[in-house]
């Protein structure tokens, strides 16, 4: 994510997309993108880790469920990005009446996962605010 002015030039626009996707936003979304992205990431992999440690709690071999794992994020993310569609209609879409993925997701929601992960997001974002402060008062 970059802050949109009139000063950048087409060029430069055009190298960062060449390094990945770009999004234009205001300056005031840069500590939430630093929260959403940039931590996020960490996020994700604490996720992953934890879907092969309950596979290893079920008796499943360490290396074996970690590289499932990143597999499953690998794919969830990839379907995601390519398919356009929003991730409750994804959710939805593989879960069947009494089966269980909906068993496993009512798990995660009694565990508070959803706020969790805003939470997260949230706390991230106000650190980032925080040291963005900090730094201007150096300054």
């Amino acid at each position: 994510m970059f802050c949109l002015s009139l000063s950048i030039p087409t060029l430069l626009r055009s190298l960062l997309h060449r390094c990945g996707l770009v999004e234009e936003g205001p300056e005031s979304w840069i500590d939430i993108h630093t929260g959403l992205s940039g931590s996020g990431v960490a996020f994700v992999y604490l996720f992953a880790e934890a879907l092969a440690e309950g596979a290893v709690k079920m008796g499943m071999p360490s290396a074996l469920a970690h590289s499932i794992a990143s597999q499953t994020v690998l794919g969830a993310g990839r379907l995601l990005r390519d398919s356009g569609k929003h991730p409750a209609q994804l959710r939805s879409e593989v879960c069947t009446p009494g089966g269980t993925t909906i068993y496993g997701l009512h798990t995660l929601e009694q565990g508070g996962v959803r706020a969790s992960t805003m939470s997260a997001v949230e706390s991230a974002t106000e650190r980032a605010r925080e040291l963005g402060r900090k730094s201007a008062a150096r300054k």
